[in-house]
């Protein structure tokens, strides 16, 4: 096994990239390697001075492909059932389609088995950063809620005063005038109209 992983590493570093067909030409076009099938294609047909063909030779041994250079097998993981199924000896976790907290929970419970992760390079540092601004985050919407809750309350105080307010200016308009020579606000601009 250990000769095969070197003869994988010789071949990786000799492996050049290869580029998918027209994939310069166009944006939507990814890099990824894909075979042409084209009828016309010179690319298909292997013609000197166009883009390299990937040939049987490329390949890395076939008990060790698709493994890593360590020679465990990546697994992808999302939960905690499928972590606890993996053995740290034999298979890698690879964390994938998963949020923050359950990625959180998930690299805990796999630095306690002692298995390693693939796609985060420093799994305590990325664990304590990931947990403070996990809290920010928390921190911040407990403030947001909060300031919510206020300006509801204010607004409501400010709808009570002005309904009894109006309330009071309604009471007022409705009592008659006690003094025989005074006449209503009303009745005033009426006669200033005519």
């Amino acid at each position: 096994m250990k000769a095969l992983l070197e003869i994988k590493k010789k071949i990786a570093k000799k492996r050049p990239f290869y580029v998918r067909s027209d994939a310069h030409k166009r944006v939507c076009v990814p890099l990824k390697w894909r075979a042409p099938r084209g009828v016309h294609s010179k690319i298909r047909l292997k013609r000197r001075g166009k883009v390299s063909h990937p040939g049987p030779g490329v390949a890395s041994p076939r008990l060790v492909r698709g493994l890593t250079m360590k020679g465990l097998k990546p697994v992808e993981v999302a939960t905690l059932k499928e972590l606890e199924q993996l053995d740290p000896k034999t298979d890698t976790a690879v964390i994938k389609n998963v949020g923050q907290k359950r990625r959180i929970e998930l690299l805990k419970q796999a630095i306690a088995k002692k298995i390693t992760v693939l796609n985060i390079k420093k799994p305590e540092e990325y664990l304590s950063q990931a947990e403070e601004a996990f809290k920010k985050r928390k921190e911040t919407t407990k403030k947001k809620e909060e300031s919510k809750k206020q300006k509801k309350e204010e607004a409501l105080k400010k709808a009570k005063e002005k309904e009894q307010a109006e309330k009071k200016e309604e009471t007022q308009e409705q009592k008659p005038e006690t003094s025989k020579g005074a006449k209503s606000e009303k009745i005033k601009t009426l006669e200033k109209r005519q």
